[in-house]
This record gives structure tokens, sequence and C-alpha cells, in this order.
């Protein structure tokens, strides 16, 4: 029986291949222009560029997308190249590498991009865990040994009541102890201030100014625990220290 002799693999002619060739230059550069155009219109004016973290960013991100597409389209060049190949298992081999890798150079973009993202926030996570610290406790002390304090620590303090004297005492901070803070972060200390205790009884007034470390003075000394106060002297809301006295008066 005759051998019949092998199929004939269809190629292209050299025409078709500087043609196929003439294309896929024109994708490469089509794409460029095409991302080019995107950016421009996602990201907006110039304006809105010098406000984002990184002047660089875009222009990382535009050429990282730029490489993918060439990649992509450079395989798609080999592939139609292949076809002007007449053995037909080189072709195999070529087709099959190029749609192994086509993949890869897909990712390329998405991997790198996340992989940047991933440093930048494992960066700024490590810069954020150094800067910071816990406040210390500075209730109980005066304003200006609090003070020291602050700025020893690079803290910005502040008052409330705005404008207490040095010698008077902290109650409490905003934020409380041991909240984590920063260099140059404010921290506000509450100061012990005389409550408004007009109207209640002698014996609640006493409990609650005690309660701030303060003294209490009756006026007149033979006033009832029942008995309503009717004024206090400092007035409420004035910024006192531990230890100074508060009269209430009963009549």
């Amino acid at each position: 029986m005759k051998e019949l002799p092998p199929a004939a693999v269809d190629t292209l002619s050299k025409q078709d291949l500087i043609a196929s060739q003439i294309l896929v230059a024109a994708l490469i550069i089509a794409v460029g222009i095409f991302l080019l155009i995107s950016r421009w219109l996602l990201e907006g004016s110039a304006a809105r560029k010098s406000q984002s973290n990184s002047p660089s960013d875009s222009d990382r991100t535009l050429i990282r997308g730029w490489l993918s597409s060439i990649l992509v389209s450079g395989m798609l060049l080999f592939a139609v190249s292949s076809l002007f190949m007449d053995d037909e298992t080189l072709r195999s081999l070529l087709m099959g590498g190029i749609i192994a890798s086509a993949g890869t150079a897909t990712a390329f973009y998405f991997a790198s991009k996340a992989a940047e993202q991933n440093q930048k926030n494992l960066l700024e996570a490590a810069f954020t865990s150094v800067n910071t610290f816990a406040l210390p406790d500075l209730a109980g002390k005066p304003v200006a040994q609090a003070r020291t304090i602050a700025e020893a620590l690079s803290l910005k303090l502040d008052t409330a009541p705005k404008g207490a004297d040095d010698a008077n005492t902290i109650v409490s901070t905003t934020p409380p102890k041991g909240a984590a803070v920063k260099p140059g972060d404010t921290v506000v200390a509450v100061i012990i201030t005389v409550p408004d205790v007009s109207g209640s009884k002698v014996k609640d007034a006493q409990q609650q100014i005690e309660n701030l470390q303060l003294k209490v003075e009756r006026a007149p000394q033979t006033a009832d625990d029942n008995d309503t106060v009717t004024s206090i002297d400092p007035a409420a809301g004035t910024p006192m220290t531990i230890g100074q006295t508060v009269t209430v008066h009963t009549t």
C-alpha cells in the first residue's frame, strides 16, 4: 500500500505575516494611548493630582499597566508569527508556551500593584507603632507639672476650663491615661472645679466636694446636715487645687 504524504500545515504568507506584525504594533501603541487618556480622565485636573499622597503613584501605575499590555501584545505577536511556521509540532509548542505565559503577564499588573500597596501598609503600620506611646497618668498633678511632662513628650497641653492656674490640680485627661498618643497630639487636662451644689442638702454637698479632695467649711458652723445650701464660696466652676477649702452657706 502506497504511503500517503503528511498533511500540509496551513501557514501565513510573508505579506500576511508583515501585515499582522504591523497590526499588533499598532495595537501596542493604541493601548498606550488608551491608558494615558484613561488615567487623565480618572485623575482629573493637575490640581487634583497635587492632593494625592505621592505624585509618582499614578506614573508607576501607568508604566505598570503599559508594560503588562506590551507583554500581552508581544505574546500575541509571537502567536501570529508562529502561523508562518510549517512545522506543526513546533507551532503547537510555541502556542502552548504563549498561552501559559499570557496568564502570568496579565497577573503582573495586579500582583505588582498589590505588593506595592502591602509595602505601604506595612511601612505605615511600622512608623505608627514606633511613634505612638501610652499617655501617662496626669490626674492628681498640678497643671505646671503636667505641662512639663507633656512638653518632654512633645505633646500639647490644654486645660478645661481654659486659663487654669499652674497650681490647679488635674482630675482627669482627654484622652484618658494609657491611650495611644504621638508627638504633636493635644491632651486636655480637666481641672478640679467647685461643683454647683446650691440647693442641695449640706451633707450631700459636703460629700460631693470632698470626693474632689477639697475641704468643706460650713457657714454657719452649726449648720445641720439637712439644711439647704444657698450659696458657695468660691463660685461654682472655679478651678481649684487639692486641699483647698470650699465654704457652703446655708443662710
